[in-house]
């Protein structure tokens, strides 16, 4: 009779703590993800949707991001750490940027051969500190920082970079497969400038 209260007991306290266990991971997996949801949320919602460029308008490309999405969002403070001292990937975005948009699709595609945890993202649209602008500028040895600009960074040093898609494509338009796949070859090209393909094993969680 003992022998069946001491076992009754010791499942009672197995089940317990494999609910408290299943309630932690699954809180610790929603919150890790915030940064996803937050990514997929934001661009998602410009879906289709009318901006003006240059006294022009256009209508957004859709988009449509997984759940699991590698992007995370810097706050300007980061930004100049990341690019000192990480080995990873960084783009210049906007959600209502029609060239970012369609980077972004091709980024997505490819991130995941390379066994890339994290791209950080940074919404130029915010930028107005000078002082940074021109840090990043000098930092990036450009001319000017756009939106549409991705940086591969290896040790604190860039070590590729892609300014926009082509310099044949016209702002508005959908990429073309031919400008699709000279995309993906510089973007490749840059996940194998880092750590031999590997992004910095910094999961989001």
């Amino acid at each position: 009779m003992k022998k069946r209260i001491i076992i009754g007991i010791i499942i009672l306290i197995v089940g317990v703590v494999g609910i408290i266990s299943g309630i932690k991971i699954a809180n610790k997996e929603k919150e890790c993800n915030q940064s996803a949801l937050k990514f997929k949320k934001e661009y998602e919602s410009y879906n289709n949707e009318e901006i003006k460029y240059q006294n022009k308008k256009y209508k957004l490309s859709k988009l449509t991001i997984s759940d699991n999405n590698p992007m995370k969002s810097l706050n300007e403070k980061e930004i100049i750490n990341k690019l000192t001292n990480t080995t990873g990937v960084i783009m210049f975005t906007s959600p209502i940027d029609y060239i970012s948009r369609e980077m972004i699709k091709v980024l997505l595609e490819i991130a995941p051969s390379f066994d890339c945890d994290t791209i950080y993202y940074y919404d130029i649209d915010e930028l107005n500190n000078e002082e940074l602008i021109n840090e990043l500028k000098k930092k990036l040895s450009l001319e000017n920082l756009v939106n549409g600009t991705i940086i591969f960074i290896k040790d604190g040093s860039v070590s590729e970079s892609q300014v926009g898609i082509s310099k044949d494509y016209k702002y508005g338009k959908k990429i073309s497969e031919t400008q699709k796949k000279e995309l993906s070859r510089t973007l490749k090209n840059g996940f194998n400038s880092i750590s031999g393909g590997m992004c910095e094993r910094e999961k989001q969680c």
